[in-house]
């Protein structure tokens, strides 16, 4: 996933999708974010995230 803030591009990604996923064995967490509404998530995503550049990629992501 990526998002947009200003002139910052921030991403995640989902460990299953790498190769070397078994070298993350760290225990997994449960999350519950059903509670959360927009501005939070994307206070969450700012803080948690990780600072991308794209390159040759579209200039629109998803929030």
């Amino acid at each position: 996933m990526t998002m947009i803030d200003a002139d910052r591009v921030l991403s995640v990604i989902n460990i299953d999708a790498l190769d070397d996923r078994a070298l993350f064995n760290r225990e997994p967490e449960p999350r519950d974010y059903s509670a959360e509404d927009r501005a939070g998530r994307i206070e969450r995503r700012k803080a948690r995230w990780t600072p991308t550049a794209l390159i040759g990629w579209p200039t629109s992501a998803s929030n």
